[in-house]
């Protein structure tokens, strides 16, 4: 069976406290009375730069992507069969991840765009950053000389950090390592600024790390009974309820504040040694 392009479709989203949009049939459970290709494509959330956000976590860059992947995870879902927390990105069966030069020049810029945001942005961004850096063998770099030349263009940063309004429908979307640089970006719903109960800004900063870093939602894997996405990723762990790749409403833990469990970092240490 032919598989999505995810060179030219992968992005990931954050959806941490939508229940629907995380968990839902179109989230790549089999349903009994999947929608036609019109309706699914009119509920598909659409972004200003005219590309498809799926399922809370992914994002699809043209039409005849997201048609491919409603066919293959909606019209004709497939249910994952590997029972080997950590799971990578894979494409074309193969794992996606930095080099070792690569991931240490993991840099980024934080827009000034944010505002009276911006400190606690750069803030949360340096604390989750650190504690993958500790688990594992990269280096995040904040270059705030970039931060007034914050955009997708900026080819001086590997991603940019910048606002958005979807008005809720995703806390934060981040990328893979497969990415071009247009679709490296890490967007934050304004409505994630002002949040107060967890995870907070650190906790999804951390997660949406894991997805640059090449880490896949751990709910995807069959031992969680919801929210399967799709059978594109390679066991680094046993599954791991506590993950800070697993939302807690989809058969997830008590990790609220998505913080690194143990397996987390054993399976980082994997893919990044020291």
């Amino acid at each position: 069976m032919k598989k999505l392009n995810l060179a030219v479709a992968v992005t990931v989203v954050l959806a941490f406290d939508l229940a629907v949009s995380s968990c839902g049939e179109t989230q790549g459970e089999i349903a009994n009375d999947p929608p036609g290709w019109p309706q699914f494509k009119a509920a598909t959330l659409r972004e200003e730069t005219g590309q498809f956000v799926v399922d809370g976590d992914t994002l699809v860059e043209t039409e005849s992507a997201l048609h491919e992947f409603y066919e293959l995870n909606v019209a004709h879902p497939t249910v994952a069969s590997s029972t080997e927390a950590l799971a990578v990105l894979t494409v074309n069966g193969r794992p996606s991840f930095w080099t070792q030069r690569q991931g240490h020049a993991l840099t980024y810029c934080v827009t000034d765009r944010f505002g009276g945001y911006q400190a606690e942005v750069a803030q949360a961004l340096k604390t989750a950053s650190t504690d993958w850096e500790r688990a594992a063998n990269v280096t995040f770099t904040h270059v705030a000389a970039e931060d007034a030349h914050c955009t997708a263009s900026n080819p001086r940063v590997l991603f940019n950090v910048e606002p958005v309004n979807v008005q809720g429908r995703y806390l934060a979307r981040s990328f893979f390592p497969v990415n071009s640089r247009p679709s490296r970006n890490l967007k934050v719903d304004v409505t994630a600024l002002t949040r107060r109960q967890p995870p907070g800004l650190t906790g999804i900063f951390r997660h949406e790390m894991g997805h640059i870093l090449g880490f896949r939602h751990e709910h995807t894997r069959p031992e969680a009974g919801a929210c399967f996405e799709d059978d594109r990723w390679q066991a680094l762990t046993p599954y791991d309820r506590q993950s800070v790749m697993h939302y807690p409403q989809c058969h997830g833990g008590g990790n609220p504040d998505l913080k690194l469990s143990p397996l987390d970092i054993a399976g980082a240490r994997k893919l990044y040694p020291f």
